[in-house]
């Protein structure tokens, strides 16, 4: 279960256990000797320190290593298993005062009420530290247990999705642009139509036009029309063709986004122009992969208690069409271009990786292979001209100190190089979702940046043409994080000295020498023209923003001006997306907040 990868609780996950007992033999269940707990929730056995569930009703396996105090376990278990205003009973039954089955029922309508409030916490945790043992010791550094609830009712009566991305469905707390408020409801019964509408319209929460459209007796379109920041899709209380009264739904909570995006492709030499338009307004883009792809992700799930999660996809310009690709949820926004993870994942040629499809959502992999790399992967890219995948392995997710390079043959996916002992970060274990590594390949060399001891930044360069790695210098000071990027040839590099200023260097025998110094528009970066010494960058103008063309060779400067983006207000963004030697993508985002 990722949803619960708070990384403050990896502390209680990972606490040594006294070993002040031997191993026992506990119903047909052997303890080890570090544990003196073990606390399963019985839907899945499986899980050792986090569920997600649905319904009033939950039933918990615990076993202990010793003859337990019963009373201290009981109230324990009391202060850690409660919801806000929500009734619960406990049912314990014991055995031989050394294992438990414990049976927690919530009342159904206070349950569903609270899981549908916007911001409720609606997990609790197991924590039985300082319960007494019968000798009279207390139990210490126990490994807590978490459980969500995410849906009063134990099988949902109806499905809500997002009309355009299916894949956000209930029960969620999601963000939708404004331009996008088309739901769709699935009953697994015929319902009554009119008792439906009547359910929604009261439980929304806000002042709006409703625009009913059944498709059948069971499938429901909903469009709202609503300048409120947020709104539910409730249908609690709704009737069945039959009469049967829905005691509980699942959550579908909005929180509206004023925003629209859309990418303009320009041509460099000043005569094409064009536009495509996104309706999902809250969609991120971060790359463009061959002239066609752009990469991207947007909001999934979020809660002010848990962590956010994305949905990511490749949008194909030529098309229209978008196409889904798993990632593991609690990976970031540029997962599909910089995979970390288990060793097994795929890797499309096109330049991005995603983790193995499931049969829900089978994908045409003609243009992926299957990567079976021994270790953990803290980052995994694709080379500048995609003819490998350059990886960072160590042997868990949490140590740097084994970190090796590894390339592997895009084409065929056999291993071609690996470095061992290259990097000098320490031995302690450290948190790489916190602190992860990071690379980029800019066509001489291979950029990698990673934490030592102190958790400062640490660069290296592999040398394509020398097979080798080196530290790195910077012609510029800096405290613990340094912004730069180079041209495809290695001789010049843009370093970011402030907000939004920036300095050029060229490399020289002597090492790097100052060029220029220019501002970009409100921090956004300049970027690289592929495969060229040119870079491009924002600039604000009497008309508007425009976009100059720096030539660092010929130290030569132009400005597009047949076009010109939008200055709107401060929650109102455009940066350059991507940048080939015919076009550049650049991403508008309006606010009108």
């Amino acid at each position: 279960m990722k949803f619960l990868r708070f990384r403050f609780l990896i502390v209680f996950m990972f606490l040594s256990v006294s070993t002040i007992i031997g191993c026992e033999q506990i119903g047909g269940e052997q303890i080890k000797d570090e544990d003196q707990v073990m606390i399963r929730h019985t839907q899945f056995p499986d899980e050792t320190s986090s569920v997600e569930v649905s319904g009033p009703v939950q039933s918990y396996t615990i076993t202990f290593a010793q003859e337990m105090d019963r009373n201290t376990v009981e109230e324990a278990l009391k202060r850690s298993i409660w919801l806000p205003d929500v009734p619960v009973e406990y049912t314990f039954d014991w055995k031989a005062n050394k294992k438990l089955e414990l049976n927690v029922q919530f009342e159904l309508t206070a349950l569903n009420a609270y899981i549908h409030e916007p911001i409720a916490k609606t997990s609790y945790t197991i924590d039985l530290n300082q319960t007494e043992m019968k000798s009279g010791e207390k139990l210490h550094n126990i490994p807590m247990f978490e459980t969500l609830v995410v849906n009063a009712d134990e099988e949902s009566a109806v499905i809500i999705s997002l009309l355009s991305t299916p894949e956000i469905q209930s029960p969620v707390k999601t963000i939708n642009s404004v331009l996008n408020q088309h739901y769709k409801l699935v009953f697994t019964e015929e319902m009554n139509k009119e008792s439906v509408e009547q359910t929604i319209t009261k439980h929304l929460g806000t002042e709006a036009t409703l625009v009913f459209k059944w498709e059948n007796e069971k499938e429901l379109h909903v469009t709202v029309d609503s300048e409120d920041d947020e709104y539910n899709i409730d249908v609690t209380g709704a009737t069945t063709a039959e009469g049967v009264l829905l005691q509980a739904s699942p959550p579908f909570y909005v929180q509206i986004a004023d925003m629209q995006t859309k990418i303009t492709r320009l041509s460099l030499d000043g005569t094409e122009i064009q536009q495509f338009d996104f309706e999902d307004g809250i969609t991120s883009f971060y790359s463009v992969l061959n002239d066609r792809y752009v990469a991207a992700s947007r909001m999934k799930n979020f809660n002010v208690y848990d962590s956010f999660t994305h949905l990511h996809f490749m949008y194909d310009v030529n098309t229209g069409e978008k196409t889904h690709y798993p990632i593991e949820e609690d990976q970031s926004q540029v997962a599909l271009l910089h995979y970390s993870g288990a060793g097994s994942f795929y890797a499309d040629r096109r330049g991005f990786f995603y983790s193995k499809p499931t049969e829900s959502n089978a994908l045409n992999t003609d243009s992926a292979i299957v990567l079976n790399v021994d270790g953990y992967v803290h980052e995994a890219i694709f080379s500048l001209d995609k003819q490998h995948i350059i990886m960072a392995v160590g042997t868990s997710e949490s140590t740097l100190h084994d970190l090796q390079l590894v390339i592997y043959d895009a084409a065929d996916g056999n291993e071609v190089m690996r470095k061992k002992d290259s990097f000098n970060v320490g031995s302690n274990e450290i948190d790489m979702v916190m602190y992860p590594v990071s690379m980029r390949d800019q066509g001489e060399f291979v950029y990698i940046t990673l934490k030592d001891e102190a958790m400062n930044d640490v660069h290296y360069m592999y040398d394509w043409s020398e097979d080798s790695i080196t530290p790195m210098t910077f012609p510029i000071p800096y405290d613990d994080h340094i912004d730069f990027s180079a041209s495809s040839d290695g001789n010049y590099t843009l370093y970011q000295a402030d907000f939004s200023e920036w300095q050029l260097f060229e490399a020289n025998e002597a090492g790097e020498t100052l060029l220029t110094a220019f501002s970009s528009y409100r921090n956004a970066p300049p970027l690289w023209i592929e495969g060229t010494s040119q870079f491009v960058y924002m600039m604000e103008t009497e008309q508007g923003l425009a976009m100059k063309v720096f030539d660092a060779q010929n130290k030569e400067e132009s400005i597009l001006d047949n076009y010109f983006f939008e200055k709107s207000n401060y929650n109102s963004f455009a940066f350059i997306l991507s940048a080939n030697e015919q076009y550049a993508y650049v991403v508008e985002t309006v606010s009108e907040k």
